[in-house]
């Protein structure tokens, strides 16, 4: 860890912004902070702990008293370097704090961690590690694995704590090596991991000799056994798949036999539904021809109606032109009007306005003077009230600082009593230290005895109870080779006592009654399905009996309807030629010349056709006119069509007849057919059932029985003799089956127990082998218990303890008296800083406190100037508004100059609208003129188009069968009505000549095939009766190949099993050993004491140094330290009789070497560390010696800080940074570099 920048502000004495450059302050290693006594040095150590640990040092609660009285924030930034290599890396911690709500105390007002990514670029990047003062406090423990006694012990070296590590008692200095060293991962973690890794193994032998618990017989007999069953279900397997084939066969067929049967039902259906629409289709076509023919003459009655519209909309807009005309010529005579009363309007109010606007702009200048003096006035009476507050708050402020100053000294009198009433003299402080190692060496050791002790009484009861379990061990296996040779007996009789009835026969059994079943069924199925096919050639063959006289009926009834249609056909064309003739005549008579014609128009006729029509009709019946014949009227009409549509139902009605008779003949050789195949089929199947005959159980020759009937008996024999058969051998295999999984569970149990005999034999042994072990220990340890008593007995003496009482007492007095000395220490180390910390605040308060009478007397003069220049600036601005007022009115002048200006606008607005209202008003005149012109023509050409087509729709309609436009739109129908009857008819046809065609193909297809819901049920029946044979089968197939596979995998699994147990069983009694070493704290201290032992030697060289050879720093097997004096030959003596000076180069030689061992974090080394007192101890001759040992460590790439006000250290040191000490009520401290 090396420091990189410090800012600070408002810490102590530095009121401004500090910032320290270390990169500039270490580059040559060695540097040193100088400045006067209290001038602030020590703080700028209080900042780098207060940065990193949120406390400092000397400051009483952590933080109280370190802001500046003259600030009400504090701030404080400090960066730094840790790590090496690539994985070096920068952080940046930052706090600030605020004054609290009373005496000297302060608050976080804001603390956060950052690391500093790309910190030597242009663009740094920075990246929130932790923000909040309990977060950061975590993180830097985290990172620097120091807490904060451990830093000031061993980095940053404060006043009065410079030989606090030397001093430090064992197990307090045992805590601190850990966290210095990182020896925390072969302590407490270290057990925990073993101590995990010991139940893991216990885990696993328990596991192991579980797992052989669990698994059952796995001789190679079982899995012979195993292997023989699983290729007998192999082969039933076969035989059920082969039989479940020849029913999905047999099914499919039915089933597409009943599907054409469905679709012949279906398509007759449909076939009838379409007869009974054959009239709806007929009125459907006629109405479609009407349709036609009125839509061919909608065009004309579109025309006619649409001009008739164009009239009604022609006279509606004349009619409206000429209203708009009369509106027109009344708005352009109101337009004229209004322009002349607009023109008046201005003429008399315009000057009036005008002059009115002048005297306004005068008043205008005067009131901008006024609004000025206004303003100068606000500002004026403005300063005049700040003034005034700033005379009470300098009055507020020097009462308050003399109730603070009188504070102050009654607090430095209670600090010199508190000093003065625990000041402890340094004779008693020895003598205490003496007794307290006394006291911890006294309690380990006896801690120690006590512990084995335990061992032993432990010990002694393994001993015992390994005996015990040897002994149950043996016993247990002897009563296990007896159960085993019972065991294999009861298998012998077993094995005699096998049924006749063996798997193989009874699966041959088994698929004989399956074979028989599937026949017989098959049996009664075609049985039935012959009676059915005779009944229904029975049916079918009288159906077409009745199907051949109602056709030879309708085709009679069809022959007379036609004949009566042709009569009254006949009879319509006679009388209509007729009166076509009796017409033509008639007209013939009636012309004259000169006259038009009524056909063509002709004025002159030279070849009228009188002759020959009179001569037609002399011959015929004399002189013939028109009215005098019978003509043909519409009950004529009517008698007409009714003869066509009972002709044309009739000739249907036959065709339908016709049809019929085809279907049912077609129905009668089917069922001929059906007959005939079934019965075949009958036979085929007797025939089937007669090959079983010979295998059949319980049969002794003779003739196979003929029907289905008679067969049942034979398979209801079968079945019993099956079912005997089954109970027999599952009887004799289940108990097969619990005689091996018991000789199973025997073995294991007796490899289990001669394991647990083994077992137990080693276990006694190394029992009785750790009991003489631990013997000798208990003693060595009862020894060393009582060498420490009497040493404590003896330390406890010279402090006036000890004299007549218990071990234990004693303790408790010893540490009763050293937790005194500890209180007394801390209560006169907080006297002595609070009496500092007062006497700075108390002068500074006194400069404060000057500052602020002189502050109070320059408001009082700033305060009686406002006054004036207020006084004088309003009466000149009374002076202005008064004027002001007279002018206008005492009304605002803006708004009177707005109200002149809105008049003057509003009537030259006025005259401009009335102009353009006239003008608009003449063009809407000429507008409408136009437009009513233009109507009145528009209406006569649209009367004139509606008489042409008027005469032509006329004429079109006297050429139909159609009397007026609205036969004609009755006569239509929509486009989508009239395409959905075209559609409806195409369908129709459509679908008659299809069903016709379906219903030929299906009688072709099914032939002579008929099939009911009895025959599909039965061939169902038989698939699925085959399909769960085959499932049932198969099941059987992977259970005895899972049975197979599981005995061959104990068979394996047991071997592997039991040389993991083996595996196990050694690793856990390796662990268990390791476990006892790292019991307790041992290994941990003694890595420290290793690891302490290698820092006193490097120290007590640097040391040998430092004194020209003759002090030496011996480490003690009890862990603390003493002096070596080789001038005296070699005489040790505790550190606590050195001299000040003696003092400091022992703590400086045990700081270094330290320093050259610390890992922060347990890994980066220790790059600087600060000593802030001691030199002025050190006479001319050493402090050279000490600086030239600092001056060649900085070359081992470590940076060290020295404070101190000596003038000499001063001048050896190439970096310096000046502290220049605050001025009261000044300026705080300030800091320089000053290089050599």
């Amino acid at each position: 860890m090396r420091p990189i920048r410090l800012v600070i502000q408002g810490l102590r004495s530095y009121r401004e912004r500090q910032e320290i450059d270390f990169r500039q302050l270490t580059e040559h290693g060695l540097f040193g902070i100088f400045g006067p006594t209290g001038s602030g040095k020590s703080t700028l150590l209080d900042a780098i702990t207060l940065a990193l640990y949120g406390s400092a040092t000397r400051a009483s609660r952590s933080t109280q008293g370190t802001m500046n009285p003259l600030e009400a924030r504090m701030e404080i930034v400090f960066e730094f370097d840790i790590g090496a290599g690539t994985r070096r890396r920068r952080y940046r911690v930052e706090r600030a704090f605020k004054r609290g709500n009373s005496g000297f105390s302060v608050t976080s007002a804001g603390c956060r961690l950052l690391q500093i990514e790309a910190p030597d670029t242009d663009a740094p990047g920075l990246v929130m590690v932790a923000e909040g003062p309990r977060e950061v406090d975590a993180a830097i423990a985290r990172i620097l694995g120091l807490e904060m006694q451990d830093f000031t012990r061993a980095v940053v070296l404060p006043q009065g704590q410079f030989a606090e590590f030397l001093q430090l008692t064992g197990a307090d200095r045992n805590k601190m090596l850990e966290r210095l060293f990182g020896l925390e991962r072969y302590g407490k973690k270290l057990a925990e991991k073993v101590s995990q890794r010991l139940n893991e193994a216990a885990q696993r032998v328990a596991e192991c000799e579980a797992a052989l618990a669990e698994m059952g017989d796995a001789s190679e007999e079982a899995v012979e056994r195993a292997r023989q069953a699983h290729a007998a279900a192999l082969a039933a397997l076969d035989r059920a798949s082969k039989e479940r084939r020849e029913a999905e066969a047999r099914l499919k067929e039915i089933e597409h036999i009943a599907e054409l049967d469905a679709l012949r039902k279906k398509a007759e259906a449909e076939a009838e539904a379409l007869r009974n629409r054959a009239e709806a289709m007929v009125r459907l076509e006629e109405r479609l021809a009407r349709h036609r023919r009125a839509k061919e003459l909608l065009p004309l009655v579109i025309r006619w109606e649409e001009a008739r519209a164009a009239v009604a909309q022609a006279v509606e807009r004349a009619d409206g032109a000429r209203s708009a005309l009369a509106e027109a010529e009344r708005r352009l005579e109101e337009a004229v009007q209004a322009e002349r009363t607009a023109e008046a309007r201005r003429a008399a109010e315009e000057p009036a306005l005008v002059a009115e606007q002048a005297r306004l702009k005068e008043a205008a200048s005067l009131e901008a003077a006024w609004k000025e003096k206004a303003q100068a006035l606000a500002a004026a009476e403005a300063h005049l009230a700040r003034e005034r507050e700033a005379f009470a708050k300098a009055e507020e402020a020097c009462a308050k600082l003399e109730a603070e100053v009188e504070q102050l000294r009654r607090a430095m009198d209670e600090a010199e009593r508190a000093f003065r009433a625990h000041h402890v003299s340094p004779e008693t402080r020895a003598a205490l230290d003496r007794a307290r190692r006394a006291l911890e060496a006294w309690r380990v050791a006896s801690a120690a005895a006590a512990h084995q002790a335990g061992l032993l009484a432990e010990r002694e009861a393994s001993v015992q109870a390994a005996e015990r379990a040897q002994q149950a061990a043996a016993a247990v296996r002897q009563a296990l080779l007896a159960e085993s040779a019972s065991l294999e007996a009861r298998k012998a009789a077993h094995e005699a006592g096998k049924p006749e009835a063996t798997p193989e026969r009874l699966g041959d059994l088994r698929a004989w009654l399956l074979r028989a079943e599937e026949r017989v069924a098959s049996l009664e199925e075609a049985e039935s399905t012959l009676q059915k096919a005779r009944d229904q050639q029975v049916a079918t063959q009288k159906e077409l009996n009745q199907a051949e006289a109602r056709r030879q009926a309708l085709a009679e009834a069809a022959a007379a309807a036609r004949h009566t249609w042709d009569e009254l056909r006949s009879e319509r064309e006679r009388r209509w030629a007729a009166r076509e003739t009796a017409v033509i005549a008639d007209l013939a008579r009636r012309l004259v010349e000169g006259e038009p014609c009524p056909v063509c128009g002709a004025l002159h006729h030279p070849s009228p056709a009188i002759g020959a029509v009179e001569g037609v009709g002399a011959e015929a019946e004399g002189d013939v006119r028109p009215e005098t014949l019978d003509a043909w009227t519409e009950a004529d009409d009517a008698r007409l069509a009714e003869a066509e549509a009972r002709w044309q139902d009739a000739d249907r009605a036959l065709r339908e007849a016709e049809s019929r008779y085809e279907v049912v003949l077609a129905r009668v050789e089917a069922a001929g057919g059906d007959a005939e195949r079934a019965a075949a089929e009958v036979a085929r199947r007797q025939a089937a059932l007669a090959e079983l005959w010979p295998t059949a159980p319980g049969t002794a020759g003779g003739e196979p029985p003929t029907t289905a009937e008679a067969w049942r008996p034979v398979i209801r024999r079968a079945e019993g003799e099956f079912a005997e058969g089954q109970r027999q051998w599952s009887a004799w295999d289940d108990e097969a089956k619990a005689l091996s999984d018991e000789a199973a569970n025997l073995s294991e149990r007796l490899q289990r127990a001669a394991g647990d005999v083994l077992a137990a034999d080693e276990r006694l042994k190394a029992a009785r082998a750790e009991l003489d072990r631990q013997r000798v220990a208990a003693a060595q340890a009862e020894d060393e218990a009582a060498r420490a008593a009497d040493q404590l007995r003896q330390a406890a003496g010279e402090v006036g303890l000890g004299d007549g009482i218990a071990m234990e007492a004693l303790g408790q007095a010893v540490e009763a008296r050293l937790r005194r000395l500890e209180e007394d220490d801390r209560q006169a180390a907080q006297a002595d800083a609070r009496r500092s910390e007062l006497a700075a605040a108390l002068a500074d308060l006194n400069a404060r406190l000057q500052e602020a009478a002189r502050e109070r007397q320059d408001a009082d003069g700033r305060v009686r100037e406002a006054e004036l220049r207020a006084a004088q600036l309003r009466t000149s601005a009374d002076h202005d508004k008064a004027r002001l007022d007279e002018m206008t009115g005492g009304k605002p002048l803006a708004e009177a100059r707005l109200r002149v200006d809105a008049a003057l606008d509003a009537l030259r607005r006025a005259l401009e609208d009335a102009v353009q209202a006239r003008r608009q008003a003449e063009a809407l005149r000429e507008r409408a003129q136009t437009e009513a012109a233009q109507a009145d023509a528009a209406l006569a050409e649209a009367r004139r188009s509606e008489t042409r087509a008027e005469d032509e729709m006329a004429r079109a309609l006297a050429d139909s069968a159609f009397a007026t436009a609205g036969d004609v739109r009755d006569a239509l129908l929509d486009e989508h009505e009239a395409a959905s009857a075209e559609q409806a008819l195409t369908a129709y046809h459509e679908a008659v000549r299809t069903i016709t065609r379906q219903l030929a193909d299906l009688a072709r297809e099914l032939g002579d095939r008929r099939l009911d819901e009895a025959d599909l049920a039965a061939a169902r029946a038989r698939a699925a009766a085959a399909e769960a044979a085959q499932g049932e089968a198969q099941q059987q197939v992977g259970a005895t190949k899972q049975q197979l596979l599981d005995l061959e995998a104990r068979r394996d699994r047991y071997l592997a099993v039991r040389a993991d147990l083996e595996q196990a069983q050694h690793v856990a009694r390796r662990l268990k050993t390791l476990s006892e070493v790292l019991r307790g704290n041992a290994f941990v201290q003694f890595v420290g004491r290793e690891q302490m032992a290698d820092v006193a030697r490097q120290a007590s060289e640097r040391l040998a140094s430092l004194t020209h050879g003759r002090y030496r720093l011996v480490l003690t097997p009890n862990g603390d330290f003493v002096i070596r004096d080789d001038h005296l030959g070699g005489i040790e003596r505790p550190v606590a009789t050195l001299s000040g000076g003696e003092t400091f180069v022992t703590s400086l030689s045990l700081a270094l070497a330290l320093s050259a061992h610390i890992q922060l974090s347990g890994e980066h080394p220790l790059e600087f560390f600060f000593l802030d007192e001691g030199f002025g101890t050190l006479d001319p001759d050493l402090l050279d010696v000490v600086m030239t040992s600092l001056e060649r460590l900085r070359q081992e790439r470590m940076a060290i800080g020295l404070i101190s006000h000596v003038p000499e250290l001063r001048e050896r040191v190439p970096r310096r940074l000046m502290v220049e000490p605050a001025e009261p009520g000044g300026r705080g401290t300030r800091v320089r570099l000053e290089r050599a």
